[in-house]
């Protein structure tokens, strides 16, 4: 059997050879001499230490193969001041609290993991054990500012809270999504995980404008929008709603300066707006009246609302970690700094700001290429092969370089992927 060690797990010294015990007595499968229990009404078991300490495990299967987890130990028989546990009473005095553990008991205690490295023998923990392959622990090594850039089921997420537990001060986690952002503070804080070297929030982007001052109103939507656009329609037959609300809010309002101007809008190259030359005029003068607009509705852009939100924004955090940042304007991204991009800030911030960004894969060639290279973001890692969810793709960066070859092994990879890298 494999003995995987929590990598939040410390062993002092007094109990180092006893731990050694253990671990060689459960690698050979002698789970008497490890004296191994199982805690009734539990999914944990409990291995004896010496007199007073205990070792608190979890057994799990990958294919044919089970591994020990180490989760904790438990001095002076504390069984109730346990994070896993959570204040349960365990007196190993009752025999009704401890069942003896062989081989049948650990096989219907093992639960299903996704992946069991071969050799290595520690474990990382969220909501449930993970286990990084070779190429996940290189990235989770890697010093910040990274950017991680990766399919579904690739361990983005895994590997950015694991590294974000990992970061000191006070630090931001910001994401468009308000599902997101709950989502990864429940697997952040589970098991009841607390890190005393931190003070971290969990926003989405809404809550991140609204810890500057609560917007009047609420957010402007593609279903409000419809209706400004049918007093305008006769004037527009040439597009849709749908294609000038993202031109308004993705081209027109996203830049990290401000609105474009008419003449800044009309030099934009052919790939910047899904707009001609002769079109980009009559699209630029529907930006008045849409701002006109959403004060008679009470509705707010949020590109809009961040530009006015900007020379009062203060540099509060110490790391950031912003999460699907394709979903981000740069005029969204530009709040969290005294005004400065969240991107310039990996590579202007300093010893005292870090950051980590993730990327969806099928978004990669548009930020690599329009974006990254607007702040020097580089030095592309390599692609990924197996990992917690099967065989995936992943690009990391860190640090500065030139950024040609980067951005085309972005389009290789996405052609590799998909065929073809279109726009």
């Amino acid at each position: 059997m494999l003995f995987l060690t929590y990598t939040g797990l410390e062993v002092p010294k007094k109990l180092a050879a006893s731990f050694d015990k253990v671990r060689a007595a459960i690698e050979r499968d002698d789970l008497r001499s490890a004296d191994v229990k199982k805690l009734r009404q539990h999914e944990f078991f409990r291995a004896r230490l010496d007199y007073d300490a205990r070792l608190l495990l979890q057994f799990v299967r990958h294919g044919d193969r089970r591994a020990c987890l180490a989760l904790e130990l438990i001095e002076q028989h504390a069984y109730d001041r346990s994070r896993f546990l959570r204040g349960a009473k365990v007196d190993e005095a009752r025999a009704l609290d401890l069942t003896e553990a062989d081989g049948a008991t650990i096989d219907s205690a093992c639960g299903p993991v996704r992946y069991l490295h071969p050799g290595r023998a520690e474990f990382h923990l969220l909501d449930k054990p993970i286990s990084f392959d070779d190429r996940q622990e290189q990235l989770h090594r890697l010093p910040l500012p990274l950017v991680l850039v990766g399919c579904a089921g690739s361990g983005k997420t895994a590997l950015t809270l694991t590294k974000l537990r990992e970061l000191a001060g006070d630090v931001l986690y910001v994401t468009q999504s308000a599902f997101l952002s709950e989502s990864a503070a429940s697997l952040y804080f589970a098991h009841g995980y607390e890190n005393e070297a931190q003070s971290v929030d969990f926003l989405s982007y809404r809550k991140l404008l609204e810890s500057i001052e609560v917007p009047a109103g609420r957010s402007v939507t593609l279903k409000d929008f419809r209706s400004f656009f049918e007093r305008h329609r006769a004037a527009y037959r040439f597009t849709t709603p749908h294609q000038i609300f993202e031109e308004l809010r993705g081209v027109i309002t996203a830049s990290a300066d401000g609105p474009l101007d008419e003449e800044a809008y009309a030099a934009l190259g052919v790939r910047q707006s899904i707009y001609g030359a002769a079109e980009r005029h009559l699209v630029h003068a529907l930006l008045p009246k849409y701002r006109a607009w959403l004060t008679e509705q009470g509705l707010y852009d949020p590109n809009l609302l961040a530009h006015a939100y900007r020379p009062r924004a203060e540099r509060r955090y110490d790391a950031v970690v912003v999460d699907e940042v394709q979903d981000l304007t740069n005029a969204e991204e530009v709040l969290d700094h005294d005004g400065t991009c969240v991107l310039a800030c990996l590579v202007e911030g300093g010893a005292d700001l870090v950051a980590v960004l993730q990327i969806e894969r099928d978004s990669a060639a548009v930020v690599g290429v329009e974006r990254l290279d607007d702040h020097g973001i580089s030095e592309t890692i390599g692609r990924d092969g197996r990992g917690l969810g099967g065989p995936h793709d992943a690009l990391a960066w860190h640090g500065q370089a030139e950024l040609a070859e980067d951005a085309v092994r972005l389009l290789l990879v996405g052609g590799d992927l998909h065929g073809d890298v279109g726009g």
